[in-house]
């Protein structure tokens, strides 16, 4: 017997859904540190890196919720890295290789371990 939970609409929505929700997020956050940090550091390290947070929080709990989505959601959540590192002539010789992939390997890893907290939460109940 299942028992009455009340749905947020988070865990209504579909997970490319948020996703896509947080692939904005992440663009917005990564626009107004990069143009508040950059002038300062001459590098974006430091927006690089909160970005790469918001990515991989965001992942967890998509993930988490529906462990079936870790096919997409890391892909979808990077899309704008992605797509830049294959768009930029010299983005493999710049210093932001190590931030940037570091946050892609992160976003991994963390579905990885929320598809297995996912899996399990889902056993139980």
């Amino acid at each position: 017997m299942e028992t009455k939970q009340k749905k947020t609409i988070f865990t209504k929505a579909p997970s490319w859904l948020l996703a896509v929700l947080v692939f904005i997020i992440a663009a917005i956050v990564l626009t107004i540190t990069d143009s508040i940090w950059t002038p300062r550091t001459e590098t974006g390290l430091n927006s690089h890196l909160i970005n790469d947070l918001i990515i991989a929080f965001g992942c967890f709990f998509i993930v988490r919720l529906n462990p079936k989505s870790i096919w997409y959601v890391p892909i979808i959540c990077n899309a704008q890295l992605l797509l830049s590192s294959f768009a930029e002539p010299n983005f493999w010789k710049s210093s932001m290789v190590l931030p940037i992939c570091g946050g892609w390997v992160l976003s991994v890893i963390v579905s990885i371990i929320a598809a297995q907290q996912g899996k399990r939460k889902q056993i139980i109940r």
